[in-house]
């Protein structure tokens, strides 16, 4: 179980022990491709969560708001530029 956060315009996210979530958080059940589609846009959010591949405990739009503020991934991007 992972926490995601968006703070300062960074994403951050930890590991946390399995157990009930804090109040007032939203917790999204998916695997870790599902999330990686959702983030490069491969995956629509609505058509992820009606087949079953997301699941939702609290806001469902809070998810997509995340996604909707991220910036476009590019995973050829030059970590050096010669």
């Amino acid at each position: 179980t992972h926490i995601v956060e968006l703070r300062n315009g960074a994403l951050h996210h930890r590991a946390v022990g399995d157990g009930p979530a804090p109040d007032g958080v939203t917790v999204f059940a998916l695997e870790r491709t599902a999330l990686i589609a959702l983030v490069t846009g491969a995956l629509d959010l609505t058509a992820a969560m009606a087949d079953g591949m997301v699941t939702v405990d609290g806001d469902p739009e809070v998810l997509g708001q995340l996604v909707a503020v991220l910036a476009p991934v590019d995973p050829d991007f030059d970590i050096v530029i010669p």
